[in-house]
């Protein structure tokens, strides 16, 4: 199926009754602002759609997730992006699967006006800089770090009732998503910091059965925690501590392949509870521990 996402939604924000049958959600959009905006979204689907919609000119943060969201955590991705014009896209959502989405748009205009720039120079500033971050791409995607947590979770809160102090937030936000976008710039410009990347790559990998706080891995790399995420998600894809969790199943399943008979000894140096690693296996292998043997 193939439809336009603003046709999906009546004036209320919910899916159109004629639609409910095949899609879930909602879609809310407060204008804070002239030239300010936030959304919040929520699509399921039950048949793969494609959806195609169009964006106006601006700067867009866009807080991704792949499930219904409650708290800052279950967003995955930060995506930064800008258009000097309006512009169309599309998107697919498979059968089964629910995407979720608060997204701040900002007109050059306003966005210039509160950084004390011309409209032209801060859009050019923004695309040299996501050029620079991902040069093949017109988005920067970020991790949601603990240091935007707190402003994550004011977002997620917005409301009518509450549109003044939102404004705020919405900027301290942006600008803050600003300063990490500068952040990794400079990382991937820096072969020292990128060295200490792949040290703290190394360390994970080493103290596999340890459980450490994210500010002691930066510290031992020498780098704050912020840019420590940062910059391990760009390069390897993944939070530090899914690249932990991860690397830890990987471990612990070459050991079950070759002593199945040990495997309580095995769970227990990744670090996790039975329950834990039994569901966390399932969903990286598809198979429960005392089927993986028999498949791989």
């Amino acid at each position: 199926m193939r439809i336009g996402i603003n046709d999906l939604y009546n004036q209320e924000g919910q899916v159109s009754s004629h639609l409910s049958h095949a899609f879930s959600g909602y879609k809310q959009t407060h204008q804070l602002m002239s030239g300010l905006s936030i959304t919040q979204q929520e699509i399921g689907c039950s048949e793969d759609t494609l959806f195609f919609e169009e964006a106006k000119a601006g700067v867009y943060f866009s807080l991704l997730g792949n499930k219904s969201v409650f708290s800052p955590t279950d967003f995955d991705s930060l995506q930064v992006s800008c258009f000097d014009n309006d512009v169309a896209g599309e998107f697919e959502v498979k059968a089964g699967e629910l995407r979720s989405l608060i997204q701040i748009h900002f007109e050059p205009e306003l966005l210039a006006n509160a950084l004390n720039e011309v409209p032209e120079t801060l859009m050019v500033f923004f695309k040299t800089l996501i050029h620079k971050i991902a040069p093949t791409k017109n988005v920067v995607c970020l991790p949601i770090t603990e240091r935007n947590l707190t402003n994550v979770g004011l977002l997620m809160a917005a409301n009518e009732q509450r549109q003044l102090s939102l404004v705020g937030q919405v900027y301290a936000f942006a600008f803050l998503a600003l300063e990490q976008m500068q952040t990794l710039s400079h990382m991937l410009s820096c072969n020292d910091c990128q060295s200490k990347l792949f040290n703290v790559q190394n360390l994970l990998e080493a103290d596999i059965g340890i459980t450490k706080e994210l500010t002691e891995f930066a510290n031992q790399a020498g780098l704050n925690a912020d840019a420590l995420e940062l910059g391990f998600y760009h390069l390897v894809g993944q939070t530090v501590s899914q690249y932990q969790d991860q690397f830890r199943l990987k471990r612990a399943a070459a050991m079950l392949r070759t002593d199945h008979y040990s495997r309580s000894e095995i769970v227990a140096k990744t670090g996790f509870s039975e329950d834990q690693f039994e569901a966390m296996f399932i969903r990286q292998f598809g198979v429960p521990t005392n089927q993986y043997g028999q498949v791989h």
